[in-house]
């Protein structure tokens, strides 16, 4: 194995050999015993691991058991005692979102219209483009 190679399985799978794929680790292991990089591309990638490990956020048990207890339970109605019909006709709309693309649809057609209106001097779209080129809209991107 190319000491490149193992920099890569290390960055990608770690230090432990074990969640490496099977047929690399024994050549990992064999270009570990006789070359002082790679050791030391290893033991980097231990301290790497550890930091990491130190980082993760530790999860209780009992953390979970409240959090699953808490989906458990049913939602509350939709429609509270004392809102007026309309306030739930609404609520409902807006949680319904199967208008939406049709209302981005006639959005789009819509300032697709005022722009060709207020751009009355593009009568191609090649006009559209050379005035983009020649704008030096595109340099300032790196174009």
């Amino acid at each position: 194995m190319e000491i490149e190679r193992f920099r890569r399985l290390l960055e990608t799978y770690g230090a432990d050999f074990d969640h490496w794929p099977d047929e690399d680790r024994a050549e990992a292991r064999r270009l570990l015993a006789v070359s002082t990089e790679a050791l030391q591309a290893h033991r980097e990638q231990i301290a790497l691991d550890r930091m990491l490990d130190r980082g993760r956020g530790r999860v209780s048990g009992q953390s979970v058991a409240r959090v699953l207890d808490a989906l458990a339970k049913p939602l509350p109605p939709q429609n509270p005692a004392g809102s007026s019909p309309s306030h739930a006709f609404f609520a409902q709309f807006a949680m319904n979102r199967r208008w939406a693309p049709t209302a981005l649809l006639g959005a789009m057609a819509v300032l697709g219209f005022i722009i060709g209106i207020a751009e009355p001097e593009f009568d191609q779209a090649t006009d559209f483009v050379g005035a983009v080129f020649d704008s030096h809209l595109l340099g300032d991107l790196g174009l």
